[in-house]
């Protein structure tokens, strides 16, 4: 997953990276893309709840490289599963 970020979404070193993930708090710039897809009652059998897409504050910036997860719900708790991070 660290080579992913450095790389901006491939597992090769980039040309302007290498790239790491910083605060959202003092990244400059405007989100791209935050996004949380709800899936319909009755939750499916395997337990998603949602698909979230977030953008990621590289080196002090937001870019435009976006983690994706499954939300779970399971009897003990709640889960965020990372399934992909990808320039959106």
């Amino acid at each position: 997953m660290q080579e992913v970020i450095a790389g901006y979404g491939l597992p090769d070193p980039h040309p302007d990276g290498p790239f790491s993930v910083t605060s959202r708090h003092q990244a400059t710039g405007t989100p791209f893309h935050k996004d949380v897809t709800r899936i319909g009652e009755p939750v499916e059998k395997d337990g998603h709840v949602a698909v979230v897409q977030y953008d990621l504050p590289l080196n002090g910036k937001w870019s435009d490289l976006t983690a994706g997860f499954l939300l779970l719900r399971r009897p003990e708790a709640e889960y965020l599963v990372l399934q992909d991070i990808h320039v959106f």
